[in-house]
């Protein structure tokens, strides 16, 4: 990606690049290219097993586990080592009736202030 772009969040995909969506319900983001000052980094996407929704604490559990085992596999250290944080998007009683969203996103970034420009891929941090 060469510049900032607008989007929803089913739109955003593995090494993606965004800045700070904010707290609650997100229905858009701002997707930067990593060469530049971001807030944080998709490193991971899996989808949730079609069904009924199994409520928010098993799509929390869930969606924890997975980014959990590839936040290692994408910085190069265990979570609780890192001094980077994890961040989590999933999807909610709502989305998943409405939309049939099972996307279950994992982003990594600093735990204040923006990320430098470049990957965070093999930080080792």
């Amino acid at each position: 990606m060469t510049e900032e772009l607008e989007t929803n969040p089913f739109s955003i995909t593995t090494g993606d690049c965004i800045m700070d969506p904010g707290d609650g319900d997100i229905y858009e983001l701002t997707v930067v290219p990593c060469t530049e000052t971001h807030d944080l980094e998709t490193y991971a996407v899996t989808y949730l097993p079609e069904g009924e929704y199994p409520g928010e604490d098993a799509v929390l559990e869930a969606s924890d586990a997975f980014c959990l085992d590839e936040f290692e596999r994408f910085i190069g250290l265990r979570y609780e080592e890192s001094v980077l944080d994890m961040y989590t998007f999933y999807p909610t009683d709502q989305t998943w009736t409405w939309k049939g969203d099972r996307e279950v996103i994992c982003l990594a970034g600093e735990y204040e202030g923006a990320s430098a420009p470049g990957s965070l891929k093999g930080a080792g941090r």
